[in-house]
């Protein structure tokens, strides 16, 4: 038989136990919310560098166009110097692709992992990929509508695709290197 000392040494045990996996689980619940929303900015972010790389389109061509499609970036390094300038505003980075403070979410160095434009020539399509130590041009003739991009999507207009890859640092877990994709068709509704 217990005597009251030893049950109410219990029920203290017991509630001290559920109010720390209570917390642990409100804090775990809260991290996933906080990585999931800074998973959408970073997308995001993303999106919008690769948009500010499409300045660079061939206004000629385009204002050739009759239904307003053609859409060809000629100048690609421009377009990826472009893409890369907005990526560090938009992320909030130095020059060394380096979070510029302390209370950013991502912990270390943002690596451009790849960086693909699908120019659409007619039916031919020229794929200009920057990784981050080499730059590849190759043409498709006869392409369009066979060529698919990273995501698995078929290019049938002027597409950029990039990946970049960072650590983060989650509440109470350990540091964990992410990689997020994007790709973007402006021609596309």
């Amino acid at each position: 038989m217990m005597n009251k000392k030893e049950g109410s040494a219990v029920v203290e045990a017991t509630v001290i136990f559920s109010i720390t996996m209570i917390l642990i689980l409100v804090i775990f619940t809260i991290t996933i919310g906080i990585v999931q929303n800074q998973s959408e900015m970073v997308s995001d972010d993303l999106l919008s560098s690769e948009l500010a790389a499409y300045k660079h389109i061939n206004k000629k061509e385009l204002g050739a166009s009759q239904n307003i499609d053609i859409v060809i970036i000629n100048e690609h390094k421009n377009a990826f110097d472009t893409f890369k300038e907005y990526l560090k505003v938009n992320l909030g980075l130095n020059e060394l692709f380096v979070a510029a403070n302390e209370h950013n979410f991502i912990k270390g160095k943002v690596d451009i992992l790849l960086f693909k434009i699908y120019n659409v020539k007619g039916n031919d399509i020229e794929i200009i990929t920057y990784t981050s130590d080499s730059v590849t041009i190759k043409s498709e003739p006869n392409g369009l509508g066979k060529i698919e991009t990273p995501k698995g999507n078929v290019v049938m207009n002027t597409t950029i695709y990039s990946e970049i890859g960072f650590y983060i640092k989650p509440m109470l877990l350990n540091k964990k290197y992410v990689k997020r994709n994007q790709e973007t068709d402006i021609v596309t509704k």
